[in-house]
């Protein structure tokens, strides 16, 4: 599975990447794992001062993907 949140860093920033831009970067169940995990790093690492969040798309995130979501019978 190809990661789409992923983690750049130059100097003391860091910048977090959502790429899935034919969903306009919604963020879907796996994702949302991934941007923990990235977050987790960032988090980690006290030589970072700054955490920038980017679309590959120039769209952040649209945000939750819903078609994942579970219909619940009311």
């Amino acid at each position: 599975m190809r990661a789409e949140v992923t983690l750049s860093r130059e100097k003391q920033v860091a910048c977090v990447w959502i790429d899935q831009p034919l969903r306009r970067n919604a963020l879907r169940l796996n994702m949302w794992q991934q941007l923990g995990e990235v977050l987790q790093a960032v988090d980690a690492d006290p030589t970072v001062r700054v955490v920038v969040t980017r679309g590959s798309d120039g769209t952040v995130s649209a945000g939750a993907a819903i078609s994942e979501f579970v219909r619940a019978k009311i």
